[in-house]
């Protein structure tokens, strides 16, 4: 019974993010002065950022799994949790800024009505062929 309502819950998701309505991004409500978006300053981003991280139980799980392959018991632990800290820190960087860059060159994308309509229709009908798939498999993973 599970596994009917979770299609039927996915098929209807699908519906409903097929129909759903597109509106244009920004509102006039939305834009400051000089007519661009308004954003929280800097520092109130960078503390939602840390605060994000920080309180994140996978990140917390990924350092107690991961880091203690890396320390040396018979080495001094400051300078070897030093040196994998700012190795962290700095590949988190890499990648965090990668994502940045990409989703800035995605914003017209992500704004153009057209555009977000096409993306509502391909994410509803991958909601509704899971929901339909769904019914198919037998547990166990065979098809029915």
């Amino acid at each position: 019974i599970v596994k009917i309502v979770g299609a039927l819950y996915l098929i209807w998701l699908g519906i409903a993010q097929w129909r759903a309505p597109v509106k244009p991004a920004a509102d006039a409500a939305a834009l400051d002065t000089a007519g661009l978006p308004a954003h929280p300053g800097f520092g109130k981003r960078v503390m939602t950022g840390f605060l994000t991280n920080a309180t994140n139980p996978k990140g917390i799980i990924f350092m107690v799994a991961v880091l203690p392959q890396f320390i040396a018991k018979e080495a001094p632990l400051l300078p070897q949790l030093a040196i994998l800290g700012v190795t962290m820190v700095t590949i988190d960087s890499i990648v965090m800024h990668g994502y940045a860059a990409l989703a800035s060159s995605m914003q017209r994308f992500f704004r153009d009505v057209r555009a977000v309509r096409i993306q509502n229709r391909i994410f509803g009908a991958v909601l509704v062929v899971m929901g339909t798939l769904l019914f198919l498999v037998e547990p166990g993973g065979r098809r029915a």
